[in-house]
């Protein structure tokens, strides 16, 4: 937050992590404390947070689903962070499987799977500036495949960004 703060400009910044934020899992213990760093964060800021790594849940059936629905997320929109418990001396408990804890958060900032190479999915990003002032002003986010059913690179997911001036 220090950092955010001590910018003087507005241009997007865009968080690229292993690990994504949705509860799953059970190993995302940070998640519940970025994702409110970045909803701060996102007053300020269009945020871009790109993640990975659930490849292998995702190819099992019951983490498909999961996976899947959070792909992409938008400002608004809830997401289910992993987060933590105390024990009685007051240390931090991260907890896994049935007892793992979590906690709904609604977003600030776009959220989404970059994409997965071991499953031949990937994701392009193209930032315009759509009124020609010299700004930023506008995402275009295109996923390929090499599954049709995974991907749509003519049909471009948009989004439109703040005046990053």
């Amino acid at each position: 937050m220090t950092w955010v703060n001590s910018l003087e400009d507005h241009l997007p910044i865009i968080v690229m992590s292993h690990v994504p934020l949705h509860a799953n899992r059970g190993d995302n213990a940070g998640a519940w404390t970025w994702t409110r760093a970045l909803n701060a964060a996102s007053e300020r800021h269009d945020i871009i947070f790109l993640w990975g790594h659930n490849h292998t849940v995702e190819r099992r059936g019951d983490g498909k689903a999961t996976e899947r629905a959070n792909y992409r997320k938008l400002p608004g929109e809830t997401l289910i962070v992993q987060s933590w418990d105390v024990d009685e001396a007051g240390k931090t408990v991260l907890k896994r499987g049935d007892d793992l804890v979590t906690q709904a958060e609604t977003l600030g900032f776009i959220y989404m799977n970059a994409g997965y190479i071991t499953n031949g999915v990937g994701s392009v990003l193209t930032f315009s500036d759509e009124n020609e002032n010299g700004l930023w002003d506008h995402l275009a986010v295109r996923r390929y495949a090499l599954d049709e059913e995974e991907a749509d690179p003519s049909t471009p997911w948009e989004y439109e960004l703040r005046e990053a001036g």
